[in-house]
């Protein structure tokens, strides 16, 4: 038995997960498609339109500073998102932002049509 230590793959973390050198080349390969009912996604990232998110109706801040939602929007245009947004799955293929509402606003004023969440 090998001896398990970091920087292994994920038999360091998980001493039951055996991976195989072919099966590390294919799951690199092709990634493996998400399969899980939308109420059941917890702690995953999707990429979700965002006319399917509604902002928060107890969000403390009101007020946005325009000039910095147009330098964000101009640089997530450029770079992407790095953070994705926190959102509540409502039903229905809607959900609830808890937060990352300047992110939101900020993708919208972009033209982009999904967001990280």
């Amino acid at each position: 038995m090998a001896k398990k230590v970091l920087g292994r793959g994920l038999g360091a973390f998980f001493p039951d997960y055996n991976e195989t050198s072919d099966e590390k080349k294919e799951a690199k390969s092709k990634p493996a498609p998400v399969t899980i009912d939308p109420a059941e996604r917890v702690n995953v990232v999707l990429n979700i339109p965002v006319e399917h998110i509604r902002p928060n109706p107890h969000q403390p801040r009101t007020e946005f500073n325009e000039e910095a939602l147009n330098q964000l929007s101009h640089s997530i245009k450029r770079h992407g998102l790095i953070q994705p947004i926190t959102v509540r799955y409502l039903g229905q293929k809607r959900f609830e932002l808890i937060s990352g509402e300047r992110r939101l606003r900020a993708t919208k004023l972009a033209g982009i049509p999904e967001i990280p969440a």
